[in-house]
């Protein structure tokens, strides 16, 4: 196996998940922001979301989250989205998508709590948030 594949472990909650040798965080050891980090890391929805609800909150549980980003996707209310669709999304949040915000420096996970904290984050990745949301059409909604 290379130094850029996967490798595969189990985290504190006994799931088992791929962790990526590669990590993107999105500045530089001197500060600066990697452009290219933080356009891959805000590229995927769900990681918008997740970085839209958490910049509000500041921290949330991944249930949670799962419930927000799935009523967002689905234009509901949080309580009218199903368990089903709310559990696959979670497992996708818990198995990827924190994953790569932890990699990015964006946010802090502990998989005890379930709980996904949000970083301190460059001021650039709020302006680009606010025009993500503005085409996402989540203005009114976050």
């Amino acid at each position: 196996m290379s130094d850029d594949e996967p490798s595969t472990r189990r985290d504190d909650t006994n799931c088992q998940y791929k962790e990526s040798k590669i990590k993107k965080p999105v500045r530089n050891g001197g500060g600066r922001i990697k452009l290219d980090a933080l356009l891959y890391t805000i590229s995927s929805q769900n990681r918008r979301y997740l970085l839209y609800i958490l910049r509000e909150r500041k921290s949330s549980d991944v249930e949670s989250l799962a419930r927000q980003i799935t009523a967002l996707k689905q234009e509901k209310a949080p309580a009218k989205v199903s368990d089903q669709r709310v559990s696959s999304l979670r497992s996708k949040l818990h198995h990827s998508d924190i994953r790569k915000l932890e990699e990015a420096n964006l946010a802090e996970y502990d998989p005890c709590s379930g709980v996904v904290v949000y970083s301190d984050c460059p001021p650039l990745l709020d302006s680009f948030l606010d025009l993500c949301a503005k085409v996402d059409d989540l203005s009114d909604h976050i």
